[in-house]
C-alpha cells in the first residue's frame, strides 16, 4: 500500500516542558496536573494550564544514582482523588536493588511521603539493563517491567526478578491468578512472564486488557510484545 494513499491523521507536536535532565516517566493526576520523575532523584508537579514546574519534596536519601539506576517509573493510583497515592520504581542502596514504592502526595502537592513497606523489593540493580516501568492495569493490579541487570541467566530464572514482567496487588501480595501463585519461592509468585532483556515500556491497549511491552535490543532487535500470561520471551 502506498503510504501517501493512506488516511494519515495530522500530528501536532508541542513542547510541554524543556530543561529536564533524563525525565523518566510522567503520570497524570487529573485533567490538568501531572507528576514527572527525573532519574537523578527529582520529582516535579506540573500543569497543562501553564506555570512553572513545582518541585515535590520527598526523601530520596537512599536512592542509588549510578548509570541507568535512579528514580525511574511512575504510576498514579486509580483512587488518587481520595487516597493521593502514587507509585515509583526506584533504585535503592543498602541493600542494592530496585523497588516499587508507594507514596502519598500532600494536599498542596509540595511534598510526598512513603506509605508502608515497598510493594516489591529485590529487583536486581545494575549500571545497565536497569529498566523499571510501573503501570496500574484495568484489573487494578500493579504491573512492573524489569531489566535483566546485565546478567544473562536472569531472564530464564523465575526466582530472579530481573528480565521479567511482574504483577502484584497494589498493597504487595501476589494475585491468586498469577501464573505460579503456589510457588514455594515468593519471587516466582510475582512473575507474569519472563525471558526479557531490558523492557522499559508498558501500556494497556485502551478499552482492552491487552498489555504491550517494548524492550531494548543491543543496537538492533528491539521488541514489541503482547505480554501474555506465563510466556517465555
Amino acid at each position: 500500500l502506498n503510504p501517501a494513499a493512506r488516511d494519515v491523521p495530522a500530528l501536532t507536536v508541542e513542547v510541554l516542558r524543556a530543561g529536564l535532565a533524563v525525565p523518566w516517566d510522567i503520570g497524570f493526576l487529573d485533567a490538568d496536573r501531572y507528576l514527572v520523575t527525573e532519574r537523578s532523584g527529582r520529582l516535579w508537579l506540573g500543569r497543562l494550564s501553564g506555570g512553572a514546574l513545582q518541585r515535590v519534596t520527598a526523601n530520596f536519601a537512599d536512592l542509588a544514582r549510578q548509570g541507568e539506576a535512579g528514580l525511574l517509573g511512575l504510576a498514579i493510583d486509580p483512587a488518587f482523588a481520595t487516597n493521593r497515592i502514587f507509585y515509583t520504581c526506584q533504585s535503592h542502596v543498602g541493600p542494592n536493588d530496585n523497588r516499587a514504592v508507594r507514596w502519598r502526595l500532600s494536599a498542596t502537592g509540595t511534598s510526598a511521603v512513603r506509605v508502608g513497606a515497598p510493594v516489591i523489593s529485590g529487583i536486581p540493580l545494575a549500571n545497565i539493563h536497569n529498566g523499571c516501568r510501573v503501570v496500574v492495569g484495568p484489573d487494578g493490579k500493579l504491573w512492573v517491567s524489569t531489566g535483566d541487570a546485565a546478567t544473562g541467566t536472569a531472564p530464564q530464572d523465575k526466582t530472579n526478578l530481573g528480565g521479567k514482567i511482574l504483577r502484584v496487588n497494589r498493597n504487595g501480595p501476589a494475585p491468586a491468578d498469577n501464573p505460579w501463585p503456589e510457588a514455594v519461592n515468593a519471587k516466582r509468585r510475582l512473575v507474569w512472564n519472563y525471558g526479557h532483556r531490558n523492557p522499559q515500556g508498558l501500556a494497556f491497549r485502551p478499552g482492552t486488557t491487552q498489555l504491550w511491552n517494548v524492550e531494548h535490543g543491543p543496537e538492533r532487535d528491539d521488541e514489541l510484545n503482547l505480554a501474555l500470561k506465563g510466556r517465555n520471551y
